[in-house]
């Protein structure tokens, strides 16, 4: 109980501890170059103004696949059909045999321990 504690302390001073800001720490900060605030507002605007001139830089749009009765598909494929249900099928059948042949093996053993318990006394 006491590793637990010890833990549970050690990570809340870790939290704590890396949730105070640099300079309320006593530290100097280190921002990079010249030591400049950044204004965050004005980068972005920045990198809007170059995509926007960048005109190479085109969104790519995603292919639209015909669909075999004319119709404009989103080009996913949708369902699974009768293939995937048979599967899925079988996979619950097998996942509750196997459940009820471990819960059948653990009352056995359990039988099996009470016997070997009450021959012992």
């Amino acid at each position: 109980m006491t590793v637990k504690r010890w833990m549970s302390a050690a990570v809340v001073a870790a939290i704590v501890s890396g949730s105070v800001p640099a300079r309320a720490a006593g530290e100097e900060s280190t921002q990079g170059a010249g030591d400049r605030p950044v204004n965050l507002n004005a980068s972005i605007a920045r990198a809007a103004e170059r995509a926007a001139a960048d005109q190479s830089r085109k969104p790519m749009q995603r292919p639209m696949f015909a669909s075999a009765n004319g119709q404009a598909a989103s080009g996913s494929s949708g369902g699974g059909g009768h293939t995937a249900m048979i599967i899925s099928l079988v996979s619950v059948a097998a996942g509750i045999g196997v459940t009820y042949y471990a819960v059948k093996q653990m009352q056995k053993t359990t039988n099996d321990i009470n016997q070997q318990v009450a021959a012992a006394k």
